[in-house]
This record gives C-alpha cells, sequence and structure tokens, in this order.
C-alpha cells in the first residue's frame, strides 16, 4: 500500500512538470490524495526545498473544537518517502509565547525567517450540516450550490492574492 501510494505522488509529480521556485507560503486543499492529488502535485513539485529548515503545516480540524493550535505530541510524521522529524524546540517556543494575537504573533518570527516555509491546508468553504454552513437553501439545485461555493473559493483566493482581509470580513457578513 505504501510503495503504491508513493508510485501515485511521483507519477503526480512528474505530470506537473512544475519549476522550482523559493516559495515562502502555498495554499493546497486537504483533501483526500483521490480529490486533491494533481492539484497539490503542481503547488508541491514547484517548491525549491533545498534552504527550507522548517516546514509549518497549518489547516483547520473537522473532529475537535478549539480556539488555538493543536501540536503533533509525536517524535515524527511517516510518510510514504521516510520520515518527517518534528521540531519539538519550536512547538514549545510556540506554547510558550504570548497568545494574546494567537494567529500571528506567535508565528510572526518564524514566518519572517527565509529559512522557513508555510504550507496551508484548507478548502476556503466547507457546506453541509456537519460544518454548520448551510445558508445556501436546500431547495437549490447541486448545480446551484457548488457553483456558489465556487464563487465563494474565487472570491477567498481574491482576498488573499490581493491581501485584503478586511475583503474578507465584508464577504463573511454578505453570507451570514
Amino acid at each position: 500500500m505504501r510503495e503504491v501510494l508513493k508510485s501515485k505522488i511521483e507519477e503526480s509529480f512528474k505530470r506537473a512538470n512544475a519549476q522550482k521556485q523559493n516559495v515562502k507560503a502555498a495554499i493546497c486543499p486537504h483533501a483526500g490524495y483521490d480529490y486533491a492529488l494533481e492539484t497539490n502535485s503542481h503547488v508541491y513539485a514547484s517548491i525549491d526545498v533545498e534552504n527550507v529548515k522548517n516546514i509549518f503545516i497549518l489547516g483547520p480540524n473537522h473532529h475537535i473544537y478549539n480556539k488555538g493550535f493543536l501540536f503533533p505530541r509525536v517524535e515524527k510524521y511517516e510518510t510514504p518517502f521516510g520520515f518527517l522529524q518534528i521540531n519539538k524546540q519550536i512547538i514549545s517556543d510556540i506554547i510558550k509565547s504570548d497568545t494574546h494575537n494567537l494567529y500571528t504573533n506567535p508565528l510572526k518570527k518564524y514566518f519572517q525567517d527565509q529559512h522557513n516555509l508555510f504550507l496551508f491546508s484548507s478548502d476556503f468553504c466547507h457546506y453541509g450540516p456537519r460544518f454548520r454552513f448551510t445558508n445556501i437553501l436546500q431547495k437549490y439545485s447541486d448545480t446551484f450550490i457548488f457553483k456558489q461555493i465556487e464563487n465563494m473559493d474565487k472570491d477567498a483566493v481574491n482576498i488573499i492574492s490581493h491581501h485584503d482581509l478586511t475583503g474578507e470580513k465584508k464577504k463573511k457578513k454578505e453570507r451570514q
């Protein structure tokens, strides 16, 4: 199974045929391999990791409600390509830091370090009762709902690419 997955990933990276770039941060879907492998491969294959010392992976948690960070308790992650060592010192430093501004201050110094890479795992929009987001009425067709979700995703991409957090707040109010 591990070798099959490794082979699928390697083939997808080859198809991506991406030019290596110095990347500071990237956003990729956190859907499973069947849904997002091709998209993620285009992003990950383009990242030049030659000078990367730490990779920060940030994403939502759909299983446990919390207001802060959740950190791994393991020493390493197993991947089809081997093990990734967890930097416990950075985790300890973040936990000890002032968390009044949880989403910026604890990570700011790491983001400013040119040797750190940030990967954001997000689908932008999660529609349905499981995610407590159903403002698109069920009387509409699936095609209509999917189009609305696509529009919200495009809005998110536009806001991010223009560094427009106030636009995000406005769009969020419109959707409520």
